[in-house]
């Protein structure tokens, strides 16, 4: 994705699209990893035959994670995001165990876009 606009403004910064991310600062911790590590990216997109509703499939390959981002795009303008993550077998230890500290994705609003409703499903903690 490369921009993403309402009413004629910015909801996103250039560089601010959902991007997978091993890395989230606590003050305290300086073990994260900053890389993406991503090694290849494959998007596909439909509109419905209605043309009430695009989807854009974003879908990276990665040396640490694999990440499945799909876009629905509304005709009233409203967009939801399903995120799938799915770690690398060579992050899972012998006892089945994610070996990733943390994965998650980032995204960039310009000022003036503190005002932000998203749901995220746990069973882990999600911050904004």
């Amino acid at each position: 994705m490369t921009a993403m606009q309402l009413h004629g403004r910015n909801i996103l910064t250039s560089d601010g699209s959902p991007t997978y991310s091993n890395f989230r600062y606590i003050g305290n911790d300086h073990q994260g990893e900053k890389g993406s590590f991503i090694t290849s990216t494959n998007v596909d997109s439909q509109i419905a035959p209605d043309r009430q509703t695009a989807t854009v499939t974003l879908t990276q390959e990665g040396t640490r994670c694999d990440t499945k981002l799909v876009y629905t795009v509304y005709a009233a303008g409203a967009v939801d995001l399903n995120t799938t993550l799915t770690p690398d077998a060579s992050m899972i230890d012998g006892n089945g165990r994610c070996m990733l500290r943390r994965m998650g994705l980032k995204v960039k609003m310009p000022a003036g876009r503190e005002q932000v409703e998203y749901y995220a499903q746990g069973p882990w903690e999600s911050f904004v």
